[in-house]
C-alpha cells in the first residue's frame, strides 16, 4: 500500500497542475485570489469574507488553500479553536486528493498553534501524523522535525519513555540530513529526557556533545541551554559544584548575549547549589538578585520562588527573625497564585 502511496505522490505536481487548470475560472479561484490580497493588507476579516464567499471549501486544491488561509486569518484574530479546526479541514481535504505537501503544509500549522497554547495532547497527534506524511514523501529532514516535535510533546505530558523514543528515532535521521543544529538540538532533548529517566551518565554524556557541536556552530543560545542541562544532570547526581559551575556558565553566556530569558531559571539554580554545598552568603546574593529581578518584571510565581529560597537559606543560617517575614509572604503568594506549596 506504501509503494502504490509513493507511485501517487511521483506523479503528484502534474496532477496538481491540471486540478489547478481545471479550477483557475471557478468561483473557489476567485475566492482565494481576493483572499490572498486581503492578507497583503493584513485585514483578515476581508479574508474570512472572501473565504466564505466560496461556500463550502471542495476537495480541490483551491479548497485545501481557501481552508489554509482561512485558518491563518482565524489565528490573526486570535480565534485559536476555529483556526485548528480550519487548518484540520485543509490537511484532511488534502489527504483525500493525495496532496501530500499541502497535508504537511496544514499539519505543521495544527501542531505549532497547538504547542504554542500549551495543547500537548493535540499538537502531539499532529506531529505524530505529519511524521507518517513526511515518510510517504521520503522527505527525511521533515520526518526528523517532526519527531523531534513529538518528542518534546511526549516530554511536556511527562511521557518520558515515548519522548525518548522519538528523539532517538529523530537523531539518525538530522545526522544522515548534515543537519548538524538539527542535531545539537535533538541531542540537548535527548539528554533531558535521559535525566528525567534516571539515566545520569548517558545524559551527561548527550548534553556534552551538544554543547561541543553549538559551540562549534558559534549558537551560543545552544551553548547556555547545554550548560544548564549539564548542571541538571549534576544536580540529579547530587554534584551539587559542578552543577553551581555549569550554571555559572550559562549565566556568563546569556548574559554576554543580552538575554534576559532564562536567566532567572538560573539564579534560582545557583542559589540552590551555593545552599547544598554551604556557600550561604553567595545563595542570599543569588536569590536577592533573583527577587529583584522577579519584582521588576511582576512576576509573582518568581517573587514566591524567590522569597521561598532566600527565605529557606536564612533557616539555615539560623536567622528565623528574618526569614519568617520572608517565608510568611511567599506562602501567601502561593496561596493567591493557588500554586501548591
Amino acid at each position: 500500500a506504501k509503494g502504490s502511496q509513493r507511485r501517487a505522490v511521483e506523479a503528484l505536481p502534474a496532477f496538481v497542475m491540471c486540478r489547478r487548470e481545471a479550477e483557475s475560472e471557478g468561483a473557489a479561484r476567485s475566492a482565494l485570489v481576493a483572499a490572498r490580497r486581503a492578507a497583503a493588507t493584513g485585514d483578515p476579516g476581508a479574508v474570512l469574507d472572501a473565504v466564505r464567499s466560496a461556500g463550502t471549501p471542495q476537495a480541490t486544491v483551491t479548497g485545501v488553500r481557501l481552508r489554509g488561509v482561512e485558518g491563518r486569518a482565524l489565528r490573526e484574530q486570535n480565534r485559536f479553536a476555529k483556526s485548528a479546526q480550519a487548518y484540520e479541514a485543509s490537511a484532511d481535504l488534502a489527504l483525500r486528493i493525495g496532496w501530500l505537501h499541502g497535508a504537511a503544509v496544514a499539519l505543521h500549522e495544527i501542531g505549532l498553534g497547538a504547542a504554542k497554547r500549551t495543547k500537548w495532547v493535540v499538537s502531539l497527534e499532529a506531529w505524530d501524523r505529519l511524521a507518517t506524511v513526511y515518510e510517504l514523501l521520503d522527505d527525511k529532514p521533515g520526518v526528523a522535525s517532526a519527531l523531534c516535535n513529538l518528542g518534546t510533546s511526549h516530554k511536556k505530558l511527562e511521557q518520558h519513555p515515548q519522548a525518548l523514543a522519538a528523539y532517538e528515532r529523530a537523531l539518525p535521521l538530522a545526522r544522515q540530513a548534515g543537519n548538524r543544529a538539527g542535531v545539537a538540538i535533538i541531542l540537548n532533548h535527548l539528554g533531558e529526557v535521559s535525566d528525567d529517566l534516571g539515566h545520569h551518565a548517558r545524559a551527561l554524556s548527550l548534553q556534552e556533545e551538544s554543547c561541543a557541536l553549538f559551540e562549534e556552530l558559534e549558537d551560543w543560545t545552544g551553548v547556555a541551554d547545554a550548560l544548564r542541562g549539564m548542571g541538571h544532570v549534576h544536580t540529579s547526581m547530587g554534584d551539587f559544584a559542578r552543577a553551581l559551575t555549569c550554571y555559572e556558565r550559562s549565566l556568563h553566556v546569556r548574559e554576554k548575549l543580552g538575554a534576559g530569558d532564562g536567566i532567572a531559571s538560573l539564579l534560582a539554580s545557583i542559589g540552590w547549589s551555593h545552599r547544598q554545598i554551604g556557600q550561604y552568603g553567595e545563595a542570599v546574593a543569588s536569590y536577592e538578585r533573583l527577587l529583584a529581578l522577579e519584582e521588576t518584571s511582576r512576576n509573582r510565581a518568581g517573587i514566591a520562588r524567590a522569597l521561598a529560597g532566600l527565605g529557606s537559606v536564612l533557616v539555615d543560617l539560623g536567622a528565623y527573625t528574618k526569614a519568617l517575614p520572608l517565608l510568611e509572604r511567599a506562602l501567601a503568594t502561593r496561596e493567591e497564585l493557588k500554586d501548591p506549596v
